[in-house]
Formats: structure tokens, sequence, C-alpha cells
């Protein structure tokens, strides 16, 4: 009780910093539940009760103003993020300020000085600041308050409760990396949301990234010390497309009813499309399985995407082009898995040493970007040259994923024939969606595919992961549980991939081509895909692995494992006679 009367001596203080540093759950409604608002409301009346102690106990009136302006600060820098820029203090930010010399944060500054938004925070601030030197010089007459006493008893189940919420921390700790932050984040839905709480997440975050980069940054480099080289005489282009969300079983490819692929069809019967038919992908979020894919990695041989070489420098020591076009960047997002992975692919280091071109932009829909990629890309004659594109695909919400008009809005819900009991209209509408967006994806290859028709050119594509829209469940989007059943593998990381040859190609090399289509049923894990790139691009180096590249004769599929632990196989095909 002697501890209640301190910190109500202290009352403005306590309740204006516990205001302070809950003002970024109050700006992010998106993740409002009642798990995360308890949380962090009862984390942030923790904190603010220490602060407050500190305070009683030093007396200093410089320890108070330090915790005043430290609060003040990280609420405000919030505030004027969220107005001006629609985000929030988190790794991005962060990383982006420490990257800023004092030239351009002068200029920022100026720039931003002159925004309407920035203005009413500054407003807001002096105006706050002002309303607490008032009430502070003036606290002593509301000490005796039975309001006030009724306040501070009502917090002490919240405090407690806080207390209990401090194990969160302990959790974030024992992750090793990145990716183990992402699945803190997304597996526990405790979107770190007051400010105290997300300045350590976003500390120890960046932390664990830059050991990581170090070490990829390290190993990649290393590259340089080898001998690598392309054994074709001819020029060629090779194309690596990376789908986003693609349900393979959408796709008349794979027997679906409608058909959302006409020109991959079309692609099929010209004999210049190969479908392979078990395509598995190691995770289902984006950061995960592309850290493992662009690196030359293998999960089941126990080897980190960090301490294993980022594939396309290989390409580009070997005498390789190589060129980035990302639908999907946005260095301004806030979410863990787009910091994670932009740091990764969009290195600073790789964007100056590896990438002949890279976009710097963005559209709302993949035909315009590849369009604008294109474009560009008319104007690059190299001999030989790899292109990397990542698309949105059939991103989540598929409703926003393409134009809507009548070529595009194809389906209706009287197309979907899905007649489970949870279904009703509205979840039809959601299919349709995803259907429409499924064949404006196919559009969008087309253009590609016309775009190398008449070179000497090979596409792979693939979708990073799939998705669920109602198919076996009443359940969208993807399920994050380590609960892994043989639905949850063909819905969600069973994935559609294909090899796309230009009339060249096959006239050029049709032992590959051979090749190719020997291995169509052969079974294949995401994270072994650059050995498969070497063989399609003649690329000769020591980090081809002839028994990982599901052309080679040599071929001997390792264990696919999921997330790193769980052996797809196992699950989807207990019975089946496994390659490894």
């Amino acid at each position: 009780m002697k501890i209640i009367k301190l910190i109500q001596s202290e009352w403005c203080f306590f309740f204006v910093v516990l205001i302070l540093l809950l003002q970024n759950t109050f700006v992010r409604e998106r993740y409002w539940t009642l798990d995360n608002v308890l949380c962090f409301l009862s984390l942030s009346v923790v904190y603010t009760v220490i602060m407050t102690i500190i305070v009683c106990f030093t007396k200093r009136l410089w320890v108070k103003v330090f915790l005043y302006v430290v609060s003040f600060l990280l609420c405000f820098i919030n505030l004027f993020l969220f107005l001006c820029f629609k985000t929030i203090i988190s790794p991005a930010t962060i990383l982006l300020l420490a990257e800023t010399n004092q030239h351009e944060s002068y200029d920022f500054l100026r720039t931003c000085l002159g925004i309407p938004e920035a203005k009413l925070v500054l407003f807001l601030l002096f105006f706050t600041i002002s309303i607490v030197f008032f009430v502070e010089k003036n606290k002593q007459k509301w000490i005796k308050s039975e309001i006030m006493h009724i306040c501070f008893y009502l917090l002490i189940p919240i405090f407690l409760h806080g207390l209990y919420s401090l194990q969160i921390f302990y959790s974030l700790f024992l992750c090793r990396s990145t990716i183990d932050v992402e699945k803190w984040v997304e597996t526990r839905q405790l979107k770190p949301m007051d400010n105290c709480t997300n300045l350590v997440y976003c500390l120890f975050n960046l932390n664990l990234l830059s050991k990581e980069l170090k070490q990829a940054e390290k190993t990649t480099f290393n590259v340089y010390k080898q001998n690598s080289s392309v054994v074709f005489v001819d020029s060629l282009h090779l194309v690596l497309v990376v789908g986003e969300s693609y349900i393979k079983w959408h796709s008349p490819l794979y027997g679906y009813y409608l058909n959302t692929t006409p020109n991959m069809l079309n692609e099929k019967y010209k004999d210049n499309l190969y479908v392979f038919t078990d395509v598995a992908s190691p995770g289902n979020t984006t950061s995960y399985v592309l850290k493992n894919v662009f690196s030359t990695n293998c999960l089941s041989a126990n080897e980190q995407w960090n301490e294993s070489p980022f594939f396309p420098a290989i390409f580009n020591h070997a005498g390789y082009e190589v060129i980035l076009w990302d639908n999907q960047y946005d260095p301004k997002s806030k979410e863990t898995f787009d910091f994670s992975l932009n740091s990764y692919l969009h290195n600073p280091l790789f964007r100056k040493n590896i990438y002949k071109l890279e976009n710097s932009f963005q559209t709302e829909y993949d035909a315009d970007f590849v369009d604008s990629c294109l474009k560009r890309t008319g104007s690059w004659h190299p001999r030989y040259g790899i292109s990397i594109i990542h698309l949105m695909g059939q991103h989540f919400s598929y409703y926003c994923r393409y134009p809507h008009n009548e070529l595009y809005d194809y389906y209706s819900i009287d197309s979907i024939k899905n007649d489970a009991s949870y279904m009703t209209n509205e979840k039809r509408q959601v299919i349709v969606d995803y259907d429409n967006a499924t064949r404006y994806n196919d559009n969008v290859m087309k253009k590609i595919f016309d775009y190398y028709r008449e070179k000497n050119a090979v596409i792979v594509y693939f979708s990073d992961h799939g998705d669920e829209v109602y198919d076996y469940r009443d359940y969208i989007a993807r399920d994050l549980t380590d609960v892994i059943t043989p639905d949850l593998l063909k819905y969600q990381y069973s994935v559609p991939f294909f090899i796309w040859c230009s009339d060249q190609y096959k006239k050029k090399y049709p032992e590959i081509v051979n090749e190719i289509n020997l291995s169509l049923t052969k079974p294949l894990m995401l994270d072994n895909l650059c050995h498969l790139l070497f063989h399609l691009g003649g690329v000769k180096t020591c980090y081809y692995i002839p028994e990982r590249d599901v052309l080679s004769e040599k071929y001997n599929c390792p264990a696919r494992l999921i997330n790193g632990k769980t052996d797809y196989d196992e699950v989807l095909y207990p019975h089946r006679n496994l390659w490894h």
C-alpha cells in the first residue's frame, strides 16, 4: 500500500507516461483483439509503475525529465510517422534512420515541416507539454482525491496481468534468427503494440538481422574467389518468375474445373510449357521461403540460408548480368516479414555489386508492372542474362489483385461448384475473386512469354506458397499452425511449378528439354531450385550439386522438410516409396 501512495504522489507523471506509451496501441486498430489490447495495456502499466518508482526513489528532477523526454519522443515520432507516412517505428524505419546522413536528415526534416500533418504533430506536442507542465505545477491539489485512490486500486489487477504478460519477452529472447522472430510475431498473433515493447522488439530483431546479413554477405562474396563460367556458346535469357499465394488446385494445369489458365494451357499444347506435378515449398510465408530459395542451402542438410551463397551472385560471377524486378518491394513496409526479406533481396551490397537493373517502383497490378519492366529490359542486351520477376500474384486480398472490368471480372458466384455446408454466396464471391485473380495472373504470364518468344530463352515459374479459399474447410488464407495435416500440405505447401522454353531454346538444347520431360513427376523442394537453374543456364560452378538437381541423372531428392522439421512426404504420402 505504501508503494501505491508513493506512486500516487507522482500521479501526473504516471498517467501521462502511461498514455504516451499506449499511443501506438490506439493507432493500430488492425490488431485490436481482446488478448492484444489487454496484454499491451497491462505491460504499459508495468513499465509506467517501474518508471514512476524510479522517479520517486531517486528524487532527481533530471531523471524525471529524461523519462518524460523518452516517452514523448516515442509517442510523437510514432504519431508523426503514422499521420505522414502511414507507418510506425519499426525495424525498417530504425534502419533507414541509421543509414541516413546529416545532410539527408536536414533535407528530410525541412521537407516534412511543410506537410500539414507534421505541423499538426508539432502543435499537439507543444500543447501536450504545456498541459503537463501546468498539471505538474498543480498536482498536489488532486493527490488526496477519492477518485485518484479508486483509479490506482483498480490498476492493481491490470498490473498483475502485466507481470504475467512479461513472459512474451522470454519467448522473444529465445529467438535465434529473424525467421524465429517472424514466427514469434505471427504464430502468437501478438503484434507489439505499446511503444516500449515495440522498441525492444525492433532493436532485438535488428540485432539478429545484422548478424545474419553479415554472414550472408560474407558467404556470398566468397563466391568471387571460386571459378565459375558459362558452358553455352550461344547467348541466353534465363527468367525466374516468382508467383504469390498460388493454389495449384485452382488451375486446370492441375485438374481444376474452371479454365483459369487458358494461355498456359495453350503453351502446354504447343509443347512450350512443361508442368511439374510434385513440387513442395519449405514454408508458407514469403520471407522464409524466398530466403531459402535464393540461397544455395539445403534445409534437410541443416544448412542455413545466411551461411550459403546468394545464388544470383554465382550467375553474376559466371558471366550473367542479373536484373531484379520486384513488385512486392516496399521499403516503407512495417511488417516483420517484408522488412526481413527486403533486407536480403535488396541488400545494398547486392544491389551495388550483383544487379545490373532494379526497379524503384511498384504498380497496383502485375500486368502494368511487367509492361514497365519489359520496356526497360528492351534496351538491355547481354550475352547471358537472368531476370528475376517477383509478382504480387494472388496475394490476399484477392479482390485487389486484378482490374475490375468486363475482361477480368470473368467468373461469377454461379461459376463456383463448392457446395460445402459452410458455403455462402459471400464466401463464393471470395473464391470468384481468387479465380479471377488467377486468370489475370495467366494474362501476366502471357506478356512474359510473348516478350521472350523469339529469343533463346527459358522461363521458370513457381509460387512461394499456396493458400486456402474454403477448399476443404471453412477457412481462408494461410494457417501458421504447427499442426501439419495432409490437407494443409496439399493447399498451402504444394505449389505450381513449370518451365517454359522458347522454340530457339528447344532447338539449341534438345537434350535439356528431354531431361525436363523426364523429370515432370519427380519430387522437388524449392530450397534446391538453384541447382536446376544452374543446369538450365549452363553455369559451371563448385556450388552445383547434381544430386540436388531434379534434371540430373544423379538426382536423389533430399528429405522435403516443412519449416525445417516436418517431413512433407511422410505426412502427405505415408505409404509411398520415398526417394530419400
